[in-house]
């Protein structure tokens, strides 16, 4: 009986030294959140992070949008389990098809209402937001903004 506590208590012994303790387990500690912090700071182009809201449009084409109220904004919304993106021109509600394989992303034809615009800024800013998303090849997300490209031009940047 005395020798198995004997093993027993050195086991536990070893188990103890193993851990890190007091300053040792501090740093490790401040190492695992520096990691996680720059981790969270890197662009990313997550499938999940691309459907996980709806992106509203900051600028386009590099003019900031309109309407200055960022509720009435032009926006996207990625459902990545059907590949289906709808959205909002200013003026018209839209929805459609997109392909994504990577940093790749591509739409198809987008079907939209017709309702008429009586703000001609609007009209012309959903007009060429249409445009923009015909002819974008790529997307990244940076610091919480997705920039949809061409080439290495952005096109339009949207944030939540």
């Amino acid at each position: 009986m005395r020798i198995l506590m004997l093993i027993e208590y050195r086991s536990n012994l070893m188990n103890r030294s193993k851990r890190p303790r007091g300053a040792a387990a501090l740093r490790i500690g401040i190492a695992a959140c520096v990691l996680a912090a720059c981790n969270a700071m890197q662009g990313t182009t997550s499938g999940t992070a691309l459907s996980a809201s709806d992106w509203k449009l900051v600028e386009l084409n590099g003019t900031p949008a309109v309407p200055v109220d960022i509720a009435g904004r032009p926006w996207l919304r990625f459902v990545a389990d059907s590949n289906r993106v709808v959205g909002f021109g200013g003026c018209n509600s839209m929805s459609g098809l997109f392909t994504r394989d990577g940093g790749e992303l591509r739409f198809g034809a987008l079907a939209s209402t017709r309702r008429a615009c009586a703000d001609q800024a609007l009209n012309q800013q959903e007009q060429a937001f249409g445009a923009a998303l015909a002819d974008i090849d790529r997307f990244e997300i940076v610091n919480g903004r997705l920039k949809l490209l061409r080439g290495s031009r952005t096109v339009a940047e949207l944030t939540h």
